[in-house]
């Protein structure tokens, strides 16, 4: 099978990686990097050694009949297995005969044909089976539950419970110092105290005023792809603090936004 200019092979388990475009796909090939699935397994994966999130947890019935129904042209008699005995059937695997079939499988990587024949089958899977979540859309309040969630799983698996900082635009730190200097504000950035962190909606801003209660943000060129998520972000942020809002562009373009019920 031949690749594509956007295409390379997992170096570990031999599955085939798409990428957006032949650049970031170069990009992976210098580095080797491996798929998403190699890069998490054992020590690498942030659940290694806790409990499964859905431990001791159930289904509802609602989304226990939405499976159901989703999987009603393979489920009793319609099912392959109907009927039989697997062969491993109350059968227990030595603790040699584990090691033995570790070794064989041990550096086994799947055919780009095998992978590709999967592929197909998965498509093929889907044409006729919905899941349950299509075109259904997470409210504000459970995005805000997911991204707290997710602050604080990386907080616990990758900095031992402290608090952590996002990255950010050295180009803006002068940009919002001056702009601050010039309006006479004292601005909490990351570069001076740390961004300011809004534990409640789990955003950090960019630059804070606390005695006057404005934000600024900096917006690079490919915020305007971001247009909807960013509004969304923004109204969050002025209704939560009622706060005024700046945003700066990086062509210098400035935005004031003002709290309207102050």
């Amino acid at each position: 099978m031949e690749l594509k200019d956007n295409e390379k092979i997992c170096p570990e388990c031999g599955r085939l990686i798409s990428y957006c475009n032949k650049h970031k796909a170069n990009r992976a090939i210098k580095n080797n990097t491996t798929c998403k699935s190699c890069s998490r397994k054992g020590d690498k994966n942030p659940m290694f050694g806790k409990p499964g999130y859905f431990k001791d947890k159930k289904l509802s019935d609602d989304h226990r009949k939405k499976v159901s129904e989703n999987h009603a042209d393979v489920s009793g008699e319609k099912n392959p297995m109907f009927g039989r005995v697997s062969a491993n059937k109350g059968k227990i695997l030595s603790e040699e005969g584990r090691q033995k079939l570790s070794k064989a499988l041990k550096g086994k990587k799947r055919s780009i044909e095998a992978i590709e024949n999967n592929r197909q089958a998965q498509l093929k899977y889907h044409e006729t089976h919905v899941s349950p979540k299509l075109g259904k859309k997470v409210s504000e309040e459970g995005k805000t539950k997911m991204r707290l969630a997710a602050i604080k799983r990386i907080s616990e698996c990758k900095f031992n419970g402290n608090q952590f900082y996002p990255s950010y635009n050295k180009k803006s730190i002068s940009i919002i110092e001056n702009y601050a200097s010039i309006n006479n504000f004292k601005i909490n950035h990351a570069e001076n105290g740390g961004e300011y962190f809004i534990k409640e909606l789990g955003y950090w801003v960019d630059g804070y005023d606390t005695n006057n209660n404005i934000v600024i943000e900096f917006n690079e060129k490919h915020h305007k792809y971001m247009i909807e998520k960013d509004t969304q972000r923004r109204n969050n942020i002025i209704n939560f603090l009622k706060c005024d809002f700046i945003i700066i562009d990086e062509n210098l373009t400035i935005t004031i936004i003002k709290y309207e019920n102050k």
